[in-house]
């Protein structure tokens, strides 16, 4: 892929996601009796399978069978990265409902994971290595909308894990699981941290 289809396929994935968001921040105001849960749910559902669609059909993204080996060690790094995290600085906002724990868990790993090691990282990073890491993990970082040390510290540390995931698996599916089993981590961890306090 040439730097400027993939500059192109970066501007329609955000093209995807804030379309879609301003489309469903318009029916609401429209409709406010509609289950805003429900429109959630449907808005990041619609922006996932418009991303997959997307990459899909202009080959941007490799998926190949799981490489357990390799995930084993990148898991148990994010595990202890995570962990850190969230004993400096727990999420006292985070909370176990069903919209946040379906985006969490299933929504944001596959469109963060998707753009940033599938799209960004997996197709600069042959010829790019470097550039790729930085690009891919400014963006994942910049997506998470935080400020605080800590977290932003976490972000950059799991981005690092997963672009190496990314490099050495060249398979974006062994992203999204990792991510997936690490923000089930981080929720569980918040979750037991409240009960102490």
């Amino acid at each position: 892929m040439k730097i400027i289809d993939l500059g192109k396929a970066t501007f329609v994935l955000f093209l995807i996601i804030f379309g879609t968001s301003l489309l469903a921040i318009l029916l609401m105001k429209m409709r406010p009796i509609w289950n805003e849960q429900a429109l959630k749910i449907t808005r990041d559902g619609i922006i996932v399978g418009l991303i997959l669609w997307y990459v899909m059909k202009n080959h941007l993204v490799k998926i190949q069978p799981l490489n357990f080996k390799l995930d084993g060690m990148a898991l148990v790094a994010g595990l202890i990265v995570v962990t850190g995290a969230t004993l400096l600085a727990p999420d006292e906002e985070m909370q176990l409902l069903p919209y946040q724990f379906l985006q969490i868990v299933v929504f944001a790993p596959i469109m963060e994971e998707v753009i940033c090691r599938g799209v960004i990282f997996g197709n600069y990073a042959a010829n790019h290595l470097m550039l790729a890491t930085i690009v891919s993990t400014v963006i994942f970082v910049g997506l998470h909308f935080s400020r605080n040390p800590v977290d932003l510290l976490e972000f950059t540390l799991v981005s690092l894990i997963l672009c190496c995931v990314q490099f050495t698996t060249g398979n974006v599916f062994n992203c999204i699981m990792i991510h997936s089993l690490l923000n089930i981590y981080l929720l569980v961890g918040n979750q037991i941290l409240k009960g102490f306090t």
